[in-house]
């Protein structure tokens, strides 16, 4: 009986690590950041100037990801994105005009798309009504074509912090 609890005990903390290396396995390199669900995952740096993040998701259709204030829900701001032949795009922002989004890279392949991108941090913060570290909610969704407007496949919302 005390073999098969020391063997239980090491099994399970087996798991815990082999599970806590393929969370940081899951990172791409150069971000310190990732949120992910249904699919879509979500990764990012921040300095105090700039936010640069990865957003990869199950479609050959539409990205996007909406930054919502926690205190003030109808403080929101949003980009989307698709990629058509081969080159990714900003479809649409929403929120201040000053957001900005530079895209960096973009990859469309066997039904997965990514798109890499950075945006001015302060206008987005100061769109929010957010101070560093306070939290927010993140919004994924995608479509599963390149059509707006066309209804979200996914959807998946996750509270976080800049």
């Amino acid at each position: 009986m005390k073999h098969l609890r020391t063997t239980t005990l090491i099994l399970g903390m087996l798991c815990l690590l082999c599970t806590a290396a393929h969370a940081q396995s899951g990172i791409k390199k150069g971000y310190d950041r990732i949120v992910n669900g249904y699919g879509m995952t979500f990764q990012w740096n921040q300095d105090p100037q700039l936010l640069t993040g990865h957003l990869q998701a199950p479609t050959q259709g539409w990205m996007t990801i909406t930054f919502r204030s926690l205190t003030d829900p109808a403080k929101t701001a949003s980009v989307t994105t698709r990629i058509v032949n081969e080159e990714g795009e900003v479809l649409s922002t929403a929120g201040p005009t000053t957001l900005n989004p530079k895209l960096v890279g973009s990859v469309e392949d066997a039904g997965q798309s990514s798109v890499e991108f950075s945006l001015q941090l302060q206008p987005l913060m100061d769109e929010l009504s957010l101070k560093q570290g306070d939290p927010m909610l993140l919004i994924l969704s995608f479509g599963l074509n390149d059509s707006i407007p066309s209804p979200a496949f996914v959807q998946h919302q996750v509270w976080t912090h800049l």
